[in-house]
Parts: structure tokens; sequence; C-alpha cells
């Protein structure tokens, strides 16, 4: 392969092969001819990456710490929060404020970036913002909850009996009748996080914290507000982290109340950070409403086209992220303008932009983008499902972006938790 490159380079510098002012007007002038050579020209460029690109990033990040986490050799393992997920949302719908604190609406934010920590086991619980009064109604405060499975212990007796027993831990407090509203307002007067502990239906507030998220007078800013252009800057790094969030987000949420089949852009929020007018690109936030009663399943459809709206919704959100363009800016008239778009307008937009950017995206964050656009295994739940979803759309996004950027070794914080357990 060298040598046919070092040929090819004498070769162009020869007075022969060099092109003259009309070929290359004649190259401009023919769209069929120019359409051929650029995609010549990209064919070309994907072998040249595979070939020569990523063994050399790839062989440099793994030599920097013989010692360090390897995320790609992460798999994901049996989840045991997602036994938590689903009562937390429904112990926390029953108790949600209604219309307290002067007819205030509490509204809460699921922190994605939780997902995909390992300094904490996701699985032991979640993270999420509550929003409480401030000095102007649009600009309010947000407190931090924490919800925490606790779990009970078998003691077992020599005549073969047992005996169930309450979580060791002492200090807590049994809060189940009281207001969730006052337990907010007394964890933020006294600068502390709020930590409540789920045992079977019951609520304990564990031992406060100290305040680790200071959000303070701000409603929070969606996605699709950055997508049109901002001008704030936002870099291809932190586009890449936030698409590393969100797939991993949809790994541990994925049949769980706390995500919807409808979640796009318009779901995901960024605060700023305190005291500064930048926002926090890698700490997203996802918007929750809480239901209490049971919603009736979603009724199979068999007009749609594809098998799973939430995997659809991650890889239209991926390309926009990308791309930083909204999908509705790219029908320019394939649907008409006064049908309703569907999942199934949304698919074939997103399929016909994919196509358009052939060569414009990464190798594996494009596949990425395909497996989400072109899922088919509508028969897998469970851990076959995720272990499907990690496979081709979360690890490849994870290696896209050590490769793209070998100090990701700084950012093992938001990426790479999920190993196996034994």
């Amino acid at each position: 392969m060298l040598a046919r490159l070092k040929y090819i380079k004498n070769a162009a510098n020869t007075p022969e092969t060099k092109q003259s002012l009309r070929e290359r007007l004649r190259l401009t002038k023919n769209e069929k001819s120019q359409r051929v050579a650029m995609k010549r020209i990209r064919a070309g460029n994907d072998r040249l990456f595979i070939l020569m690109g990523p063994p050399m990033e790839l062989e440099y990040y793994r030599s920097r710490k013989p010692g360090g986490i390897d995320i790609l050799t992460k798999r994901p393992g049996t989840a045991r929060g997602r036994k938590v997920l689903e009562p937390s949302y429904r112990r926390l719908a029953k108790k949600w404020p209604k219309g307290c604190c002067s007819q205030f609406q509490h509204e809460a934010r699921l922190s994605l970036s939780s997902c995909c920590n390992p300094h904490r086991n996701p699985d032991d619980g979640i993270n999420m913002v509550v929003s409480l009064p401030g000095e102007n109604d649009d600009q309010p405060n947000w407190q931090k909850l924490s919800m925490t499975a606790l779990q009970e212990r078998t003691v077992h007796f020599a005549d073969g009996g047992e005996a169930q027993q309450s979580s060791a831990n002492s200090h807590k407090r049994d809060v189940d009748s009281e207001s969730l509203c006052s337990l907010l307002h007394q964890a933020l007067d006294n600068g502390a996080d709020l930590r409540i502990g789920l045992e079977k239906e019951k609520l304990w507030q564990l031992g406060s914290e100290l305040a680790t998220w200071k959000i303070r007078e701000q409603s929070g800013t969606p996605l699709k507000d950055f997508l049109p252009g901002s001008p704030q800057s936002w870099r291809l790094r932190e586009r890449s982290i936030l698409a590393v969030i969100l797939s991993h987000a949809v790994l541990h949420c994925l049949e769980s109340p706390w995500l919807c089949n409808n979640w796009s852009k318009e779901h995901v929020v960024f605060f700023r950070k305190e005291s500064s007018t930048e926002f926090e690109f890698d700490q997203p936030f996802l918007k929750v409403e809480f239901q209490e009663e049971d919603s009736e399943p979603v009724p199979f459809d068999p007009v749609s086209i594809h098998g799973n709206p939430i995997i659809l919704a991650l890889g239209i959100l991926l390309l926009e992220i990308y791309t930083q363009t909204a999908l509705e800016s790219r029908r320019e008239g394939q649907h008409s303008s006064d049908r309703e778009s569907n999942a199934n307008t949304n698919l074939t937009t997103a399929i016909t932009f994919l196509k358009e950017l052939d060569g414009d995206l990464r190798l594996k964050y494009r596949q990425a983008v395909k497996e989400c656009l072109y899922w088919n295994d509508v028969q897998l739940d469970g851990d076959s499902l995720r272990q499907r979803i990690y496979d081709r759309i979360v690890e490849p996004l994870e290696r896209e972006l050590v490769e793209g950027f070998p100090d990701a070794e700084n950012l093992f914080h938001i990426c790479g938790q999920y190993s196996k357990e034994e």
C-alpha cells in the first residue's frame, strides 16, 4: 500500500498527469462525472482511514496507561439497578407534590451523565434535580435528589429457617408520610443534597451530603436551541461526549417509564455552569413527567416502519448532534407541509440525510447511526436487547470517542463503566 501511495505521489508531479483548466471546467460542469469522482474519492479516503488511521491512534491510546481502564473491552453486565428504575418512578409519582408552594408546579430533570459514571454504580439508583421557587417565577432553583435502593439482608438459621432484616444503614429517617416539597426546601436551605432510600414501598431519608450541583435562577436550555447555530462554540469533542452519554442513557433506561417513546431534542436540557454563561454539555438532563396512574401500553402500530421508537429517536439525535442541524430543516418538500410529521416521515428523512452525509461522518459514528435507523431486532428484550444495543451502538460511539481523542482517559467519568459482572 505504501508503494502504491509513493507511485501516485510521483505520478502526480509529472506534466502528463496534471489536469488542464479545460478538464477542470468539464468536470465541474458535468454533474454525473463529478458525482462519480467524488464517490471514488470518498471510497479511497475510507480505505485509507481503515488502513492507516485508527490502528495508530488505538495503539497510542492502549500504550498510555497499562494499568488504566480500557473502555474498549467493556461489556454491559446484568444491570441490578433496572429493578429499582420502575419502583422509584412509581413511588415518586405517588409522592410528587401537586400545586404546593403557592401553586408552584415542580418539574423534574433526570441526570443522564449519571448513567455512565464509574465512580458510582448507576444501577444502585438515580440522580435528578427538582425545581423550587426562585426570585423569578420563570427562573427557578434546582435541588438535587438522589434515590437509592436499600438492600434487605436474609439471615439463615441452623434449623433451616430464615428471616429478612432491614438495610444495615442505621443513619436513616422515616419520611414516607412527609411532604417531598418540605424535604427539598430543607435540603436547599442547608446547602445539602437530598438522599432518599427506597425499601420496598417505604421511603427513608439518608445521611446528607454537601451539595454537588448548584443550579440557581435558570430554567435550562433544550438541545434544540443549539442545533440551528449557537453563538457559543460547540466543539466536536463535546458533541462526541454527548453522543456517548445519550447512548448509555438509552442502554440504562430502556423499557422503563423514565424514557418515553417520543423523546427528542426538546427533552434533553442543559444548565449553565455556576457563575458563568457557559453550558455544561457533559451534564445533560432529561425532562421527566411523573404519571401516577399506569399509562396504557403502546399498541402495536402495523403502519410503523421502525421496530423501536426509542432507538429511532436516538439515531435522529445522533445525526442532529453531529451535524448541528435539526431534522425538520432537512425535509425540504419531501413531505407535504400540511401533513403532520410522524415516525415514518422522520425515519425516511433521517435515512436520506444519512445518505447525503456519505463521506462526511466518521465510520464508527456512521455505523452507530445506521444501526439505530435500520434497527430490526423487534423480538429481543431484557439483557439480550441491551447486549445488542451495546455491541452495535454504544461501543462504536465509545471507540469513536477514544480514537478521535486519545486523551479520552480523562473522560472516564462519562463512559465505559458497564463491566461484566462476575
